[in-house]
């Protein structure tokens, strides 16, 4: 191995593990943290320091008789990591301005864009983790695909983002920490092009498609002129089915591979928010403005109490302040705060509906959790969960 193929894979080493950013340099200076400790780049200096280049085009930092290979930290901002590795300084060489690179995440970071189609945001909050998205629908649906299926996580649901800068959201189980995520999101971005990919074989698809419809009808208007026996019209003719056939094959070639993604699409399909469960979440928000839900409220209602009548009298008593009796949970869960309204909800089908609430020092009166009690397992599980939860911040968890 040459000591330039030695050093590209020195400098690649841990792309595995972190994604990378295509930059590009229009200044020969940078202002450069120099991080001593890892993993969380404590105890930072900031340099203005000088960009050089390697052979196969990474950039690297001088410091003292050594360059160190530039990285950048969860807030997408250079830095070096003093206790990685370095080279001998004639490795760096001085680059034509401006240049531009791929330079790799030294920790994963919250927040990513690639190209001017895709970025992610991560973030966490009293209902879980939620990584908003923009994106086409396709690449949202592969990427909830690849974290499922690929890294085996829990995603409760997905669909469009209450928030105005991202166009969807997906949202995590609460008993994921957001250092797991940024790991299965970095795992999906070392692999980012084959959600290009997956989606460019479907623009292309769709192209072929119209493409073919064109044909097919120009070639039924030529046959019917074929009668003249024009000897032109006739290699129009031929033209035209030797381009049909390859249409075909070429849609042949990309069934296969619509065929491999078909039960990807199947699970993420499964856990996307349709129309129906954001109207209902826009009314919710609208009518109890004096309580808060978690997002997984909708799906529960959807599921457990679309027969119900019962359940939307008692939140409206609840939301416009009526006492209704309650009485305090057993266990950690009542020792936070959360009481039980006595009477039970009738979902249409049985008695199984609980509602439980918390007074808020919020905006709102209450944090409210709806529950269908299966069983007292089931029960005890949904206290638990009750007690982890802190104070909810406002009535927008909703919309999530």
């Amino acid at each position: 191995m040459t000591q330039n193929e030695t050093l590209k894979q020195e400098f690649h080493e841990k792309s595995r593990t972190f994604p990378r950013k295509t930059v590009v340099f229009e200044k020969p200076m940078i202002n450069c943290s120099i991080v001593e400790h890892e993993p969380k780049l404590a105890t930072r200096s900031l340099l203005l320091k000088p960009i050089r280049v390697t052979k196969d085009g990474a950039a690297v930092v001088p410091l003292g008789d050594r360059v160190y290979p530039l990285r950048l930290d969860s807030r997408s901002e250079f830095c070096v990591l003093r206790n990685g590795a370095s080279y001998e300084a004639r490795v760096g060489l001085i680059p034509e301005i401006p240049f531009s690179t791929a330079v790799q995440f030294a920790e994963m970071p919250m927040e990513l864009k690639f190209g001017e189609n895709f970025s992610w945001k991560l973030e966490r909050d009293e209902f879980g983790v939620f990584v908003y998205v923009s994106g086409s629908d396709l690449l949202v649906e592969q990427l909830v695909s690849h974290l499922v299926e690929r890294n085996g996580l829990k995603i409760i649901s997905w669909g469009d983002s209450s928030r105005p800068d991202y166009d969807w959201s997906i949202h995590f189980s609460a008993g994921l920490s957001i250092q797991t995520i940024q790991s299965a999101i970095g795992k999906v971005s070392e692999n980012i092009e084959e959600l290009f990919e997956a989606e460019q074989r479907r623009e292309t698809k769709a192209q072929l498609d119209l493409s073919k419809k064109e044909l097919e009808n120009h070639k039924r208007e030529v046959a019917a002129e074929l009668g003249s026996k024009d000897a032109e019209l006739k290699a129009v003719y031929e033209e035209l089915t030797t381009a049909l056939q390859r249409i075909d094959v070429l849609s042949a070639q990309l069934r296969e591979h619509a065929d491999d993604a078909a039960s990807s699409k199947e699970a993420a399909t499964s856990l996307k928010r349709g129309r129906a469960h954001k109207a209902l979440a826009r009314m919710m928000f609208s009518c109890f403005s004096n309580l808060a839900f978690p997002p997984d409220t909708i799906s529960l209602i959807s599921e457990r109490f679309a027969e119900s009548d019962a359940l939307w009298q008692l939140l409206a008593s609840l939301n416009s302040g009526d006492g209704l009796p309650m009485e305090k949970l057993k266990g950690v869960a009542g020792k936070v705060g959360w009481l039980e309204v006595r009477q039970h909800i009738n979902t249409g089908n049985d008695n199984r509906g609980r509602v439980y609430c918390r007074k808020s020092s919020k905006a709102h009166a209450f944090d409210v959790v709806v529950h269908w009690k299966k069983d007292k397992k089931d029960q005890e599980k949904m206290f638990a969960k009750l007690a982890s939860y802190p104070s909810f911040t406002g009535s927008e968890g909703v919309l999530k």
